[in-house]
């Protein structure tokens, strides 16, 4: 009962803080503004109060969102990696397209920690004969934020 009357308390103080503020706004156009940002304000104090409020006395209880997404077995951590393993592979690989280059490999290995932190290893780009690895290296980095090794195959 007493969550209830502190509610009550923090809405009746806030309308009475915004039925003043909006007596003090200026005409015009930014009045509009300004009442969206007394409306948002006035609707998280009645919301705030039930963020912390115990829903399991009626009956059910609200899941916690964040024992939704954990990193027990790291499901989430493996397709984040997946994910951005290809999304580097594709950029690296546009690059090499519109440069009219067939590449022979492209390979990144990414490392998934226990925290769920995913950092990318090595970024290796495999191409034919004849191929300037600095200018493809710059474009590479340039879209992908990775600095890639470029192997020329022959070369050893």
């Amino acid at each position: 009962m007493e969550a209830v009357k502190n509610w009550a308390f923090s809405v009746c103080c806030a309308s009475v803080f915004c039925g003043i503020l909006n007596l003090l706004l200026p005409e015009g156009s930014t009045q509009k503004i300004f009442r969206a940002v007394i409306y948002v304000f006035f609707l998280s104090v009645v919301v705030s109060t039930f963020s912390g409020f115990d829903f399991s006395d009626f009956g059910f209880a609200l899941k916690d969102k964040t024992e939704e997404i954990t990193l027990e077995d790291n499901k989430f951590s493996d397709i984040s990696g997946e994910y951005i393993e290809y999304e580097i592979k594709s950029s690296a690989m546009e690059i090499l397209e519109s440069e009219g280059i067939e590449p022979e490999d492209i390979s990144l290995k990414v490392n998934i920690s226990a925290e769920g932190s995913i950092d990318i290893i090595d970024f290796t780009v495999t191409l034919p004969e004849g191929i300037i690895p600095e200018e493809l290296s710059a474009k590479i980095y340039k879209k992908t934020g990775i600095e890639p090794e470029i192997i020329i195959s022959g070369e050893n």
